[in-house]
Parts: structure tokens; sequence; C-alpha cells
């Protein structure tokens, strides 16, 4: 591939992850069961009920959203996942839903 055809080809993305049972060596058994009954208790993982609970949100900036959904993740499973986000964004916000003006 040619630099004109990058150039063609590029765009915005954003990768996002949880890493599950983040854990410290003393304290791994306790961590993993929290996080496995934090998955079990209800019918989405945490990261989907977090990024459903935010998606919605009229003029919440990409970014901020998987803030949000990271520490929505971090509380409920009580630290024992953790998500990541990777991403190549421009400089303007970017919006799931833009407020009606």
């Amino acid at each position: 591939m040619s630099n004109a055809d990058a150039d063609d080809t590029t765009a915005d993305l954003v990768v996002a992850w949880v890493v599950i049972c983040v854990n410290k060596a003393s304290d791994s058994q306790i961590r993993c069961k929290r996080c496995m009954s934090a998955i079990r208790e209800r019918p989405h993982s945490p990261f989907t009920e977090a990024l459903l609970g935010h998606i919605e949100e009229p003029d919440l900036e990409i970014v901020l959203l998987f803030r949000k959904i990271r520490d929505a993740v971090l509380k409920r499973t009580g630290q024992a996942q953790e998500p990541f986000v990777y991403g190549s964004l421009p400089s303007e916000g970017l919006y799931f839903k833009k407020a009606a003006r």
C-alpha cells in the first residue's frame, strides 16, 4: 500500500476491553470470586451494563463515556475488573448522541 492509499483509509478508531480479575498475588482468589459473582448476578457483564447505562446520554463525548464506564466497572466489581481503552481519535469530539437543539 502506498502512502497515498494509507491517507485514504485513515479512520478514527476506539478499542475498549475489560481485563478480568486484575489481582495482587496475595488476594487473587478473593478478587476472582468477587469478579465472577459480579458477572453472574445480572443479565449483562459489568462493562455492558455500564455502556448501556451511559451510551444514550446526550452530548457525552466518547472519551468521557469510556471513563464513566471504567469507573462504574471498577466500583461494581470491587476493583476486580478494569476496562482499558486504546484509540486514535481526532481533536474534534465524537458523540453517540447529540442533544436536540
